[in-house]
């Protein structure tokens, strides 16, 4: 009897024993990356139970650091800074929030790009090279490294030191933009065995390197 008088008045009352929960989940690494775009999914459960339940274009979501968009099921987070960044949901009819839909998510810097020297069929040069080879190459790039991201950085200048090991003097010569320009690449022409090609002060640009920033050298010595 008491069972059947606590059931009856739930139901009187309209309260859910299968209350809608919403999450709000990152797509890809549980982090997100500052300059890019970071995908997240909202999540309803329980929408079956529920006569008025709630769809994915009902919910706001806000961020307290960084920009949120879209409207659907999946949005982007374009975060501005490292460190962590609340993420709230919000039902769009009365602006109230949606209990247990809060969620802290972290927010890190996009690694650094790796400078490659590269011809134009995408192979790359390692530590050692020809020098017919090196002198055939057009481009140089940055390009993160084990990143599931597809972003894009480009270099904006350069320097190459080359070595001659005969007579261990050296000339510099700068480059601006990516393509390398046809004095280097006539300099390249000219290498022996031994000669050691040091890229070096590589500025590069693009998402989330707030900038420029200057990468790593490269070091090659030419092998006959």
């Amino acid at each position: 009897m008491k069972r059947l008088i606590v059931v009856s008045f739930l139901c009187c009352c309209g309260i859910s024993l299968n209350a809608q929960i919403v999450s709000i989940i990152p797509q890809r690494d549980k982090v997100f990356y500052v300059g890019v775009d970071n995908p997240i999914k909202i999540f309803i459960e329980n929408q079956q139970y529920q006569r008025n339940y709630l769809r994915a274009e009902d919910i706001i979501v806000k961020a307290d650091s960084g920009e949120i968009f879209g409207t659907g099921s999946i949005r982007l987070y374009r975060g501005i800074k490292s460190g962590i960044v609340k993420l709230t949901a919000f039902s769009k009819k009365d602006l109230k929030l949606i209990s247990g839909s809060e969620t802290s998510i972290l927010v890190k810097q996009i690694p650094l790009p790796t400078f490659k020297v590269a011809n134009l069929g995408g192979s790359y040069i390692n530590n050692e090279t020809q020098r017919v080879v090196l002198a055939n190459q057009l481009f140089v790039r940055a390009e993160l490294e084990g990143f599931w991201f597809d972003v894009r950085h480009k270099v904006d200048s350069f320097n190459v030191i080359i070595v001659y090991s005969k007579t261990n003097s050296s000339i510099k010569f700068s480059n601006i933009s990516n393509r390398i320009s046809d004095e280097i690449k006539a300099a390249f022409g000219k290498l022996e065995n031994d000669d050691l090609v040091i890229f070096k002060d590589i500025y590069a640009s693009g998402p989330g390197l707030d900038g420029y920033k200057i990468l790593s050298p490269l070091i090659l010595t030419i092998k006959e």
